[in-house]
């Protein structure tokens, strides 16, 4: 059997491998109850197969199914997947098993509420994929990625195609962070399945490794969590290249370098990179900013923003502040006059929340005829200190281990 001589292949060399069920929707989908069957019986027999196979051999299912939620409910085929293994023998009982998010997209995990299956044996662990951000790939770059929450609320993933901003930086610590608070606190470990960077957007000179560089060095610090280059071996601009399979030679020695700097503890590490503050300032690229601020005690929130000369004295002017809880929203209306003017014609908003009811969700944006306001940037204040990124000395010190 072909599948099973090459998983050999890899166990031999000392390497894990994952076997999973690979895209493969519409079959799944197709035939309702008949499918249903079809896949409890694909896994019995895998399971039988490999029932000797120790714990280098970790199953997988429905890798990039991409159906719809409330379809997954329905069918239950995750659980179907656990109670399938469990109810085998030999090391079935206790072989890690892999759970990946429905669409495999890690922006999309914040926005749908998640449900593993119960596992008897607690040995389930959460797969996802995090591409040199997800609105960069090549069938997002002619139409922009929207997606819903359960709320209705409707997001943009708007396409880019360079990273490192004071942005990224955050929006990557944030992510891992996420992951770790959903999973890797409660027990359940994290694989990124895939993660890089389209060759197109991976020139010799590229800035974007910076994307990778930070992402291995989170993923190595944090104990549970783990992530895998990915590599479609063809070296053309809308696949990731960095390996030639048929030379044994690597194609991208700078992404080399970077993996095994990490790897043998000889990178920077974020960690290394943290002060302590009671505050954060945020640029903000349109009008409207979210953050979440975890339990932390807010007390102020300064707003800087340009209100443009053209607006009509009488039209609504407001920038609001919202904070969202469970079951309720606390919006807190910002005036034009309330403001006071900068030396550049700017005009700067100081807010005290310290009375106010805020939940961890907040959101600062322009309200009402919001063509005439542009937010440049917010600053909240805390009560405690927390620790603070200090992205530009992090940046500074992996570009020379880069370049």
């Amino acid at each position: 059997m072909r599948v099973k001589e090459i998983i050999n292949w890899i166990i031999k060399d000392g390497m894990y491998c994952i076997l999973c069920v690979y895209h493969d929707k519409e079959f799944w989908i197709s035939g309702g109850k008949k499918s249903k069957n079809n896949y409890i019986n694909l896994w019995k027999q895998i399971a039988n197969q490999f029932i000797d196979n120790d714990e280098y051999l970790i199953f997988e299912t429905l890798t990039e199914i991409d159906m719809d939620i409330e379809h997954i409910k329905k069918l239950n085929l995750t659980q179907d997947f656990i109670d399938t293994i469990r109810s085998s023998d030999g090391y079935n009982k206790e072989r890690l098993l892999i759970i990946p998010e429905m669409s495999t997209e890690l922006e999309l995990i914040e926005y749908y509420e998640l449900e593993l299956p119960k596992d008897p044996s607690n040995k389930t662990a959460f797969s996802i994929q995090y591409y040199f951000p997800i609105e960069s790939l090549n069938e997002y770059e002619i139409e922009p990625l929207y997606w819903s929450d359960k709320f209705g609320y409707i997001y943009e993933g708007i396409p880019i195609t360079k990273w490192g901003s004071a942005y990224d930086y955050k929006e990557i610590m944030n992510k891992i962070e996420m992951l770790k608070r959903i999973f890797i606190d409660k027990g359940i470990p994290v694989i990124f399945a895939e993660v890089g960077i389209l060759s197109k957007y991976n020139n010799i000179n590229s800035p974007n490794r910076e994307f990778l560089y930070t992402l291995f060095s989170l993923t190595k610090e944090i104990n549970g969590i783990m992530a895998c280059l990915w590599d479609n071996s063809e070296k053309i601009s809308e696949n990731n290249n960095y390996y030639n399979r048929e030379t044994d030679t690597w194609n991208d020695e700078i992404t080399q370098k970077i993996i095994n700097k990490i790897s043998k503890d000889k990178g920077e590490k974020t960690s290394d990179y943290y002060i302590k503050t009671n505050s954060e300032v945020v640029i903000s690229y349109s009008n409207f900013y979210y953050t979440n601020i975890y339990n932390k005690k807010l007390l102020k929130v300064t707003i800087n923003a340009k209100i443009y000369e053209n607006g009509i004295i009488g039209i609504d002017f407001d920038i609001l502040i919202s904070s969202y809880g469970i079951d309720d929203w606390n919006d807190i209306f910002i005036k034009k006059e309330d403001g006071m003017k900068e030396y550049d014609g700017t005009i700067s908003y100081i807010v005290d929340v310290s009375n106010e009811i805020l939940y961890n969700e907040v959101y600062v944006m322009s309200w009402g005829d919001d063509k005439y306001v542009f937010i440049n940037n917010v600053t909240l204040e805390f009560k405690e200190y927390f620790p603070y990124f200090d992205y530009n000395s992090y940046k500074n010190s992996i570009l020379e281990d880069i370049f």
